[in-house]
């Protein structure tokens, strides 16, 4: 079976603005003012009333306020408001169409739902739980770099040499460091799914994602947030390329 194009269209939609939502936020935690353009700023005011529009009138004005202003309106439980909304509707959608979505991905955007899926661990699955946990880890190692959390590396390697000699680092080292161990994570994990000519297997990677779907927990937003992350990989690719994959 194959998407229906108003359900290809929700998932952009919604993956896309979950992204970039989430993207502002991550701006915010690194003491960064997010760039907001007015049609953000219309989005999450509409989103704030659960997708309900805004009149003519009110996303004029909108449109005339200033960057700044704008910035201060939406900012903190506004865009906390909009993300946690985008992100709910975006699972749900997917989680009724988790098998044709994965079905019309290709190789890199499964990798893609692959990494950022919560890693699920399967009892007396071994090889499958490795995956997990590289994936597990290589988020760590991104949302340190993301949110420059230098500590990070000291919290997650355990090696006494290195923990002595980086305490001595800089910042700029030891992101550096953090963004070493992210690129080896995410390669690792890769090559369990790389066939004899070192490509990216698609049903070896449509195998490890429907494991891990059919197993996460409910607990703790877990399987929601393999819908999820799965939704914002699915609205990263193109649609020609959604589009043959469904062909």
């Amino acid at each position: 079976m194959t998407l229906d194009d108003t359900v290809r269209e929700e998932i952009r939609k919604f993956g896309s603005n979950t992204e970039r939502f989430k993207d502002f936020a991550t701006d915010i935690v690194q003491g960064k003012t997010p760039e907001y353009t007015s049609e953000d700023g219309i989005a999450i005011a509409e989103y704030n009333q659960r997708g309900a529009p805004l009149t003519d009138e009110e996303k004029r004005q909108i449109q005339r306020t200033p960057d700044r202003e704008l910035a201060n309106a939406v900012n903190g439980e506004p865009l906390i408001n909009a993300l946690g909304f985008t992100s709910s509707i975006l699972a749900g959608i997917v989680s009724s169409n988790y098998q044709e979505v994965i079905n019309e991905m290709n190789s890199e955007t499964l990798a893609n739902a692959a990494l950022e899926s919560p890693g699920v661990e399967i009892e007396g699955n071994d090889e499958h739980n490795m995956k997990a946990s590289l994936s597990n880890n290589y988020k760590v190692w991104r949302q340190a770099e993301e949110t420059k959390n230098t500590q990070a590396y000291l919290n997650n390697v355990n090696n006494p040499v290195l923990a002595s000699i980086v305490s001595l680092a800089t910042e700029s080292e030891i992101l550096e460091l953090i963004g070493g161990r992210k690129r080896i994570t995410q390669a690792t994990f890769l090559k369990y799914f790389a066939d004899e000519e070192g490509n990216l297997d698609e049903n070896n990677l449509r195998a490890y994602l429907t494991e891990t779907e059919a197993n996460a927990p409910e607990e703790n937003n877990v399987k929601a947030g393999v819908y999820l992350q799965t939704g914002i990989a699915y609205s990263k690719q193109a649609p020609a390329e959604e589009e043959a994959q469904a062909a």
